[in-house]
C-alpha cells in the first residue's frame, strides 16, 4: 500500500491576510460574554442569545453587508465596508 502524495510545501500567509475584493466569504466565530463578534479585527455587538455561542458571519463583498447566523436562525445584518488600506472602496469602484 503506497502513501498519498504530499502537497507542495507552501509558505504561511502574511498577517494580516488580504481581504477578498469580490464574492462572499464565511467565518465561524465563538462569541463570549461581551457578545461581540470579531471579523478581521472589526467588532460587532450581537444580541444576548449570541453569548457563548458559535456564529457564522457571511460577508457579501459586492453588497457590503455582513450577515450573522445564530444556530439555525438568521441573526442581525450590518453594513460592512471593507477596510483594506489602499484598496478602493466599493463605492469608488462602481461610482
Amino acid at each position: 500500500m503506497g502513501s498519498a502524495p504530499r502537497p507542495a510545501a507552501k509558505r504561511a500567509p502574511r498577517v494580516p491576510v488580504p481581504k477578498p475584493e469580490t464574492g462572499c466569504y464565511h467565518l465561524v466565530r465563538f462569541t463570549r460574554s461581551d457578545e461581540h463578534l470579531d471579523v478581521l479585527g472589526e467588532r460587532f455587538l450581537l444580541p444576548p442569545e449570541a453569548e457563548y455561542a458559535y456564529v457564522v458571519a457571511s460577508v457579501e463583498v459586492g453588497q457590503q453587508r455582513l450577515r450573522v447566523v445564530l444556530g439555525a436562525n438568521l441573526g442581525p445584518e450590518f453594513p460592512y465596508r471593507l477596510q483594506c488600506g489602499g484598496c478602493p472602496t466599493f463605492a469608488q469602484r462602481t461610482g
